[in-house]
């Protein structure tokens, strides 16, 4: 596709508006062209105040920029001679989190200093490849909210980015989803929290949502447009994650993945959410790598789109990954020589520990402290109108030193839980300054059903525990189309003469068959197999035989 040449002068579209239209609303809209532009086959002034007004954007990778524009300029814009099309943005989102959870519970931070290997790593065979590579010469890129550039289990492999809402580098996460997404892909294996499919990838993030985790498909195309460059710059084999979509499609978003796919760019995108028949897009365009749900058991999840173009299935339940640093606040009571027991932090209380013995102090009133509270761990119940904060004070008046609230009702603990008062005028509140100020014990609080196992059990030593943590678990095909990205990264690692294409028939003529024999809506061709789709393209590798080049039904390596 021929490029789009700028003049020196900066180009910005002009249809001799009249001053009148400049009042009128404004929408964003990306246009298309047939050829090069310039000042003879499309109207346009060298004006650097109107570009920066219209706040234009020009791509290299299509014929075309962004722009914004009235609805009756862009009607004009249409009957432009070189027009092929003027489209309004559409929306694109995050193929959101089905489920939240922390990590496994433990003591205390789980994956602080030590290392671990989630299972779904070894259902797709990942740890097969890694005596051969762990996709050290091979590129992936995100497409994703950004990354938490100093999280320590990432930093090793992040090898650059861009920001396409800001035009810079800046690609740090202020949402949730890309961190965790890009650890699932390439989380290094460093002793430290868990390990990606692929560890030694070269992995770089295009931020392309938001912190709410919506962008457009302007931000998908600027996206495209950065990659190709720096693959251009840099040469190597390419892929793109995307675990993101929607339900609509734009001519501009087609244009950019067809010229990825030309350019030798392997792309793989989740299937979506909703649970029902159809793909989001990008997935359900055409040489794209569509991928849903599955969990532990291999079975489908409920939330995976289904489609006839579905092309495979990889895990994407109960994801455990990296989340920003210090971002998740998490609480464990440990009972001595006994079940480490979930429990969830509450405002205003620090992030610490404590240990002692415990002893159950009723509601918490001044009078449901025994003389046997000091030195202890009072155990208060939720409930009868008395404030957490009323309840702590009073416990430390009685010199307990730390603090568990049991829930009196049989739902969660909630997470809202404070010791924090406000103070309210009528118009506004504010936290009262006194409970902000006051040396607050350890002080967790507890599920009506853990509360009871406590109870019921003898009074030892109990061991509570309030920190931040740096791992999540996650689900979604969010969570299933960057395993895709980290087994193509390693298969290409060991094949790297191999193209896109080929890279991705492996990976589907591979696949371990589920559901009804052969290719179906449910699974596409199966679920992603690691070591064998790096056998179909590098037997080398395992000491296997050459293969023969033996195509399967649907198959196209």
């Amino acid at each position: 596709m021929k490029r789009l040449l700028i003049p020196s002068l900066l180009i910005v579209l002009s249809l001799l508006i009249v001053p009148s239209l400049f009042a009128a609303e404004t929408h964003r809209y990306i246009v298309g062209t047939t050829r090069i532009v310039g000042a003879a086959s499309i109207h346009v002034l060298a004006n650097a105040a109107e570009a920066g007004e219209r706040n234009v954007r020009t791509f290299q990778m299509i014929n075309g920029f962004a722009a914004d524009l009235t609805d009756a300029e862009a009607v004009e814009m249409r009957k432009q001679d070189g027009v092929r099309y003027v489209s309004r943005t559409i929306e694109i989102h995050a193929a959101g989190n089905v489920t939240t959870h922390v990590a496994p519970l433990e003591a205390r931070p789980p994956l602080a200093d030590k290392q671990t290997i989630p299972p779904n790593i070894d259902l797709i065979h990942a740890r097969d490849v890694w005596p051969a590579t762990r996709g050290g010469n091979v590129n992936v890129v995100v497409f994703d909210t950004g990354v938490d550039i100093a999280h320590a289990d990432l930093t090793p492999n992040i090898a650059g980015g861009y920001n396409t809402f800001t035009k810079d580098n800046d690609f740090n996460d202020d949402n949730h989803h890309g961190t965790h997404v890009f650890g699932i892909i390439g989380a290094a294996d460093n002793n430290l929290g868990v390990v990606g499919v692929a560890p030694g990838a070269h992995i770089y993030m295009a931020k392309v949502l938001a912190g709410d985790g919506s962008g457009t498909d302007e931000n998908l195309v600027a996206a495209a447009d950065w990659l190709l460059s720096v693959k251009h710059a840099r040469g190597g084999n390419w892929i793109v994650s995307m675990s993101l979509g929607s339900y609509g499609i734009s001519d501009a978003e087609t244009d950019a993945f067809k010229r990825l796919n030309d350019e030798g760019v392997l792309c793989i995108a989740a299937a979506g959410n909703d649970g029902t028949k159809g793909l989001l897009y990008p997935a359900a365009l055409p040489n794209i790598v569509s991928v849903g749900a599955v969990d532990n058991n291999k079975v489908i999840a409920n939330f995976s789109n289904t489609d006839p173009s579905l092309n495979v299935v990889a895990p994407g339940v109960s994801i455990l990954s990296t989340l920003p640093t210090r971002s998740v606040k998490r609480a464990t009571t440990t009972v001595a020589n006994g079940p480490v027991m979930t429990a969830a932090t509450i405002a205003g209380a620090p992030f610490s520990d404590v240990t002692g013995e415990w002893i159950f102090c009723n509601f918490g009133f001044p009078e449901d402290f025994p003389a046997e509270t000091r030195g202890r761990i009072a155990v208060i119940m939720r409930g009868m109108s008395l404030a957490f904060s009323e309840k702590v004070r009073n416990a430390l008046a009685a010199g307990a030193i730390g603090a568990v609230i049991i829930n009196n009702h049989t739902d969660t603990v909630s997470t809202n839980w404070t010791l924090i008062n406000p103070i309210c005028d009528g118009v506004t509140c504010h936290d009262d300054p006194k409970d902000l100020a006051y040396p607050w014990p350890v002080v967790v609080a507890m599920t009506n059903a853990d509360g009871t196992n406590l109870l019921a059990g003898p009074k030892q030593a109990i061991s509570l525990s309030a920190y931040h943590d740096d791992y999540g678990i996650l689900s979604g095909t969010s969570m299933a189309a960057p395993h895709v990205a980290g087994v193509a990264a390693l298969v290409w690692s060991l094949a790297p003469t191999a193209t896109a294409r080929q890279v991705a028939g492996a990976i589907r003529a591979t696949a371990i068959d589920l559901g009804p024999p052969g290719v179906d809506d449910t699974y596409g061709f199966g679920l992603v197999d690691a070591r064998a789709a790096a056998q179909w393209l590098a037997p080398a590798a395992f000491g296997l035989p050459a293969r023969s080049d033996v195509r399967r039904h649907g198959v196209k390596p």
